[in-house]
């Protein structure tokens, strides 16, 4: 599977390492951005991906 194809997936299809690799990107792109739309963003798929792995936590998977 390419990269772009594994960006293009939506939270639910990805694997637990991948969201977690995708959390620590995103904190580091957070972490060098001024922009507020773009941190604003950043923050949205930060809290989906962290919604998502509790969510695994609590079911198990």
């Amino acid at each position: 599977m390419s990269e772009q194809d594994r960006a293009m997936r939506t939270v639910t299809e990805k694997d637990y390492l991948e969201l977690m690799r995708d959390i620590a990107a995103f904190r580091r792109a957070l972490a060098t951005t001024a922009d507020h739309a773009t941190r604003a963003q950043l923050d949205r798929a930060i809290r989906e991906h962290y919604a998502e792995v509790r969510k695994r936590d609590r079911h198990g998977r």
